[in-house]
């Protein structure tokens, strides 16, 4: 009996000591008994944080949960108890069911002051964290990944499945005549249109699968383990399910698709190559359905009118088609030789002039060495009359010294002869491609430089003012946080 007294002496002074200890933290801790779930200990953060005055001696699972009978199911002890004290930490997510809130739980089993073995839970609430995770990786009008985490997506899932060697597919989309929908029925009714789209095909996605917006109309799907078949297949249901809802012309679809499937031992793509080659899948496929549309209007068109002639001065439609394009177009004197490039080309790539004699020499000079063989080769093919058209991409060297890719497409005219009289196309500066940086929604560096070039062109006496600002210590937010918290302040800021 006399040793009673400072036995619990000893524990009250413990407890106190945890108890003090403990308290000072922002996270929650408690402690419970492996056999019986009761509570020994909980630190005044947990309590707080569930409204709990004085739990110690209750069931965990009775005051920290709603409807449970029993033990949860996910309770981390029982496999605490297999690996035994020893073991590293258990590290888990919880969505808790009594206060809606999520936590990263820390669990091990340490000795108790009376020697025993106890269960001893350190917990994180995270929900903040989650929420701004999912504002930073979410298309906030249809709840698909944006662009980044699409990207970050794709990544993972092109990694894990070479490892396994599971097939996977994408599948890029994008909708039919949006611009059509908006003019006529108002961007609300586009902004539907898109909604709908995307809940289409997020139900023919299945668990592991991905949905993302990539641009304003355009969209990837990742369907893990699906053969190109059974993509194809679920594409067209998702397309079959909105038929009557879309607002489009009746001859056409909600949207078009292209479907990639990569090689399981084929060799390893990146994801700009992934995007790229599913993106020449779609261009196939618009390409069908812009000749089909043709055909329909010409089908369903009123005929010429007797005696009504279409005529226009060519003088100007160069300069007209220069005037409606970011892409370079050009145009070359099959007679002569000589061609004629934009000025906005003359401008980037620091060309002598718009009309040239010798352009093969002269833009060949600003071809990458890497690429030169099979830019000369496209060329000379027009030239020997081999072949009517060509499409080829390479890197040339900009004026700032940059080497930018260029995908540059091409058609020869004949004459009643058959002799070679035109030969005209457009060069894509595919660095240039993407004008927006996909964050922020803002100008990238290329198009901010050309916007304040064309604003000292277009009001040379009044000048303009650039201001230059940063973030300070954003690598000390991306430190403390992550790098998708850091992308949220840049967003907001």
């Amino acid at each position: 009996m006399m040793d009673t007294p400072r036995e619990n002496s000893t524990h009250d002074s413990g407890v106190w000591l945890l108890d003090r200890i403990m308290n000072q933290m922002n996270a929650g801790v408690y402690i419970t008994d492996v056999d019986t779930d009761e509570i020994l200990f909980m630190n005044s953060g947990m309590k707080k944080q569930f409204g709990l005055v004085e739990p110690e001696g209750k069931i965990c699972w009775q005051v920290l949960q709603k409807r449970m009978s029993g033990r949860c199911p996910f309770c981390p002890v029982p496999r605490l108890l297999r690996d035994g004290p020893s073991a590293a930490p258990l590290r888990w997510e919880e969505h808790n069911t009594s206060n809606g809130c999520i936590y990263e739980n820390f669990d091990s089993l340490i000795q108790w002051h009376d020697g025993r073995l106890v269960h001893f839970q350190h917990s994180l609430n995270v929900t903040e964290y989650h929420k701004l995770s999912i504002a930073a990786t979410t298309d906030e009008l249809t709840g698909a990944l944006n662009r980044r985490a699409g990207k970050a997506a794709l990544a993972e899932m092109a990694a894990a499945c070479a490892r396994t060697g599971e097939p996977f597919s994408l599948c890029m989309f994008d909708v039919n005549d949006l611009k059509k929908t908006n003019d006529h029925f108002g961007h609300a009714a586009g902004d539907q249109l898109l909604v709908s789209i995307a809940e289409a095909v997020r139900g023919v996605l299945q668990e592991g699968d991905v949905l993302c917006r990539l641009s304003g109309d355009e969209f990837l799907a990742l369907m893990r383990g699906a053969p190109r078949e059974q993509a194809v297949q679920r594409m067209n249901t998702a397309l079959a399910a909105l038929h009557g809802v879309q607002a489009l012309s009746e001859q056409a679809d909600a949207f078009s698709f292209g479907v990639l499937t990569p090689e399981p031992n084929g060799p390893a793509r990146s994801v700009a190559q992934l995007l790229s080659d599913v993106d020449e899948k779609l261009y196939e496929k618009k390409r069908r359905l812009h000749i089909a549309n043709a055909q329909y209007a010409l089908l369903h068109s009123p005929q010429r009118s007797p005696g009504v002639d279409f005529t226009y001065d060519t003088i100007y439609l160069l300069d007209a088609l220069v005037q409606s394009t970011d892409d370079y177009v050009y145009v070359c004197n099959m007679k002569t030789g000589v061609f004629c490039y934009p000025q906005a080309m003359v401008d980037e790539f620091d060309l002598p002039g718009r009309v040239i004699a010798n352009a093969a020499a002269v833009w060949g000079a600003k071809v990458h060495p890497n690429d030169k063989q099979a830019f000369l080769e496209a060329n000379q093919e027009i030239t020997d009359g081999r072949a009517d058209s060509h499409c080829v991409e390479y890197r040339a060297c900009n004026r700032h010294g940059e080497w930018v890719w260029m995908r540059c497409r091409g058609h020869l005219e004949r004459d009643a002869g058959g002799e070679p009289v035109l030969f005209a196309g457009i060069i894509t500066n595919l660095g240039k491609k993407n004008k927006v940086e996909h964050l922020t929604g803002v100008f990238n560096k290329f198009e901010f430089e050309h916007e304040v070039r064309r604003l000292l062109d277009a009001q040379p006496r009044e000048g303009v003012c650039v201001l230059l600002f940063g973030i300070d210590g954003l690598k000390r937010i991306n430190g403390l946080y992550n790098r998708l918290f850091g992308d949220e302040v840049i967003r907001i800021v």
